[in-house]
C-alpha cells in the first residue's frame, strides 16, 4: 500500500510541476500579476501537502519555504516579483523534479544542493521583508588592495564559426558533454540571433542538465525556432525530455534523433 500511496503521490506531483512550470512562465512575462502569483502559490502548496501526506519532509520543508517567499512577494507594495525571485523559483521546480526522478529510482529525497536552495530562499524572503530590501549591517573587514594600473583591453573573444562536422555552409552542429552548454552558451546566442545560419545541439551524450542551461535553451528557441533543434533520443533520455516538458518546451523545440534528421528537418 505505501509504495502504491508513494507512485500516486509522484504521478499526482508530476501533473502540479507541469502546471506550476506554465505559472510561473507566465509570472516572469508579468510580475506584478497578483492572479499568476496566486494560481503558482496554490500548486506549490498542493505539492506541498500532499509530500506531507508520504512523509516527505525534505520536499515539504522547501516547498514550504517557497510557499513564504511567495507570500512575502504578494505582500510588499506592488507585489512584483524580481526577476532574482523568478530564478530561485526555477531552481524550486527543478529540485522538486530531482526529488522525484530519486522518488521514481527508490532512492530517498536527500539531494545534495537542496540545503544552499533552502538557505538562499530564506536569504531572499528576509531581504524582501527589510525595508527598502536594504541589506543588514555586515562587518566590511579589511581594506580592498588598491586596484592595479590599468592595461591594454583584452582582445574580444572569437565568434563561433560554424562546424565544419555539419558539412554545410551556415550551419553550427555542437555535440555537448556536461558543462559545455553552460560554458559556451552564451556564444551559441550571439550565434543564433545574428541570422548567420542554424545552430543543432547534440544533447545524445548529456549526463546532465543545470538550471542555467534550460534556461539558455529556452532563450534559444524564442530567438528563432525555425533555426535551432536538439538532438535527442527521447527513449534514452526520458529525465532529459521530462525536463523539457516541465519548462512547456516539448512543443516549441525541434526535436531529431540523429544530425541526419536535424539536416533534414531544418532543411540546411
Amino acid at each position: 500500500m505505501a509504495s502504491e500511496l508513494m507512485d500516486e503521490f509522484i504521478f499526482d506531483a508530476r501533473d502540479h510541476l507541469t502546471t506550476a512550470g506554465t505559472q510561473l512562465l507566465e509570472l516572469e512575462k508579468r510580475p506584478d500579476s497578483l492572479e499568476d502569483l496566486n494560481a503558482l502559490l496554490g500548486t506549490l502548496h498542493t505539492i506541498k501537502g500532499n509530500s506531507g501526506f508520504v512523509n516527505l519532509r525534505n520536499l515539504y520543508s522547501m516547498l514550504h519555504g517557497a510557499e513564504n517567499l511567495l507570500q512575502t512577494v504578494r505582500e510588499a507594495p506592488g507585489h512584483v516579483c524580481p526577476p532574482a525571485i523568478i530564478n530561485q523559483l526555477f531552481q524550486v521546480l527543478d529540485a522538486v523534479e530531482a526529488i522525484l526522478s530519486r522518488l521514481e529510482a527508490g532512492e530517498d529525497e536527500d539531494v545534495d544542493w537542496l540545503p544552499a536552495l533552502n538557505q538562499a530562499i530564506a536569504e531572499a524572503e528576509a531581504s524582501l521583508s527589510r525595508p527598502d530590501g536594504a541589506e543588514p549591517p555586515q562587518d566590511p573587514g579589511p581594506p580592498e588592495p588598491a586596484a592595479p594600473e590599468p592595461g591594454p583591453e583584452p582582445e574580444p573573444e572569437p565568434a563561433p564559426q560554424p562546424a565544419e562536422a555539419a558539412g554545410a555552409g551556415g550551419a553550427m552542429v555542437v555535440v555537448l558533454g556536461d558543462g559545455k552548454l553552460a560554458a559556451e552558451g552564451q556564444g551559441y546566442l550571439s550565434y543564433l540571433g545574428s541570422g548567420k545560419g542554424y545552430l543543432v545541439l547534440d544533447a545524445n551524450g548529456l549526463g546532465s542538465l543545470g538550471f542555467d542551461e534550460i534556461r539558455l535553451i529556452r532563450e534559444l528557441v524564442f530567438i528563432d525556432d525555425e533555426r535551432f533543434a536538439l538532438i535527442l533520443d527521447r527513449d534514452r533520455q526520458p529525465d532529459f525530455w521530462r525536463v523539457l516538458v516541465l519548462w512547456s518546451l516539448e512543443n516549441k523545440i525541434r526535436a531529431f534523433p540523429d544530425l541526419a534528421g536535424a539536416k533534414a528537418g531544418l532543411g540546411f
